[in-house]
């Protein structure tokens, strides 16, 4: 056997054998396990445990990796690979890892005296259904203002109603 750096080659018969010696070294994923849909773009969803930077490729979507940037298309389940290729110091990785995610959260605010909510932009065929109460067999009504897509985020003004009014984003 001879070592040279960190490669050792071995003579097996005819053949040489080349192994290659380092450390090894884990990968981590930086996205929590059920992050919101939002239509900007996710920097550093992965890092090795060497520094060495790490490239990201998308298995499965809904969503897509461009320049290592993950940039989400739709709620549901992501398939990522991660994958570093080693040094002289450090051998390969590779890692797989999914993702879930969720509908965008909603939020409220008041806008020239009337309640309106709103929630990031970019979630084809989602529509936002009102209705007065929780009532088992209760029937969801649409908003009948039309959303209007403003800076990244829809948002829709609220029709004033008697008593209370639940609301929630579906996909249709």
């Amino acid at each position: 056997m001879q070592v040279v750096g960190n490669r050792a080659y071995v003579a097996a018969g005819l053949q040489i054998l080349e192994i290659r010696l380092g450390d090894p070294q884990t990968l981590e994923g930086r996205l929590s396990d059920a992050p919101s849909f939002q239509p900007l773009a996710v920097n550093s969803l992965g890092v090795a445990k060497s520094g060495l930077p790490v490239a990201i490729s998308l298995v499965s979507a809904p969503a897509k990796v461009t320049n290592g940037q993950l940039v989400f298309s739709e709620v549901g389940v992501v398939m990522l690979r991660a994958e570093q290729g080693g040094d002289e110091f450090y051998l390969p990785v590779s890692a797989e890892w999914s993702v879930r995610i969720t509908p965008p959260e909603i939020g409220v605010r008041r806008s020239r005296g009337e309640a309106e909510l709103y929630w990031a932009a970019g979630l084809d065929g989602f529509k936002l259904p009102v209705a007065e109460s929780l009532t088992l067999g209760n029937q969801w009504l649409d908003v009948l203002t039309a959303p209007v897509k403003r800076n990244g985020e829809v948002s829709v003004r609220l029709n004033k109603g008697e008593g209370p009014q639940f609301f929630r984003l579906e996909k249709h």
